[in-house]
């Protein structure tokens, strides 16, 4: 992936120049931060008609944590890990066609990223107590939509194959992945509350490379195949979640499901998320402390 490899340069890049590179203006601070923080997620697919950016009938939440390392006084290194819940629904879409759709998704997400950040101001000294930052950077995702059936039974859909997708009677697709690569950027601000402790609030979207966060993404399929496929599980189970109508028109025969019409759009699914952050130096942690053992003037201490 030409994507990755071009980080793991710049990552290589980043880590020669924090050898050399000097806070200068302030002492005997470790170039290590914990995160923690919490926020709410969007999701933007297939099930989601409007996209607002914040979905007040799909949002949920999201916790996370992490590492940062200052490269130098404006970048830093971050790890970041996430837990977070993402869901969407036609019974929420104003168009009559996706509302007769009818399908609906959640799905718990686990994720870690590795990315670059820039802050505008130096806040390490105190001379600023606020500045925005970008970041950007790559990441991966282990993702399993499901869905409550009509008798509110929860229903992972993945093992269901919807769409067909990678069965015997379908060979010329491929099952989705259930891990995915990731790209990862965003924008924030924070605020210094002491050279230690620092609160961040972030917009933070997430590219994915499958258009199946939602198992929307393709065509309706020939249900006769569907049905008659040795690889299905539940055959009838398929059918019934592939092709919801009828639980709002029982009068809605299957007949009306036609091969190879639209069930989904053809765009990579995506979310972010707006969460606040808390800071903290491991000069506050004396067992993980590694101080930068850097003189007010910028030249290196003698321990």
């Amino acid at each position: 992936m030409k994507i990755l490899k071009s980080f793991i340069v710049f990552f290589i890049l980043f880590n020669a120049l924090s050898t050399s590179a000097q806070f200068g203006v302030y002492d005997d601070l470790s170039r290590f931060n914990l995160k923690f923080g919490a926020g709410i997620t969007t999701y933007y697919g297939d099930l989601s008609e409007n996209g607002h950016f914040i979905d007040y009938n799909n949002y949920l939440y999201e916790i996370n944590g992490g590492l940062t390392y200052d490269v130098s006084e404006k970048f830093a290194l971050r790890l970041d890990l996430a837990y977070l819940e993402l869901q969407g629904a036609d019974r929420f879409n104003k168009r009559k066609d996706l509302f007769d759709r009818n399908l609906s998704f959640r799905s718990t997400v686990y994720e870690s990223s590795l990315a670059a950040q820039y802050d505008f101001l130096n806040i390490k000294n105190l001379r600023n107590r606020f500045t925005p930052y970008v970041f950007g950077g790559v990441g991966f995702i282990h993702f399993n939509p499901w869905t409550i059936d009509r008798t509110g039974e929860k229903i992972y859909l993945h093992e269901l194959h919807t769409e067909g997708l990678g069965l015997a009677s379908f060979s010329n697709t491929k099952q989705y992945s259930l891990w995915q690569p990731t790209i990862t950027m965003g924008t924030g601000v924070k605020f210094a509350i002491s050279q230690t402790i620092s609160i961040h609030a972030e917009i933070w979207l997430r590219y994915i490379f499958t258009d199946y966060l939602d198992d929307v993404g393709g065509h309706y399929p020939d249900y006769i195949k569907l049905l008659n496929d040795k690889g299905l599980v539940d055959p009838a189970k398929t059918l019934s979640l592939t092709w919801r109508q009828d639980e709002l028109d029982p009068n809605n025969r299957i007949q009306s499901w036609h091969k190879d019409v639209p069930r989904g759009g053809s765009l990579n699914d995506i979310y972010h998320s707006i969460n606040i952050s808390l800071y903290l130096n491991f000069k506050d942690f004396p067992l993980l402390d590694k101080r930068s053992s850097l003189s007010p003037h910028g030249n290196r201490r003698g321990k």
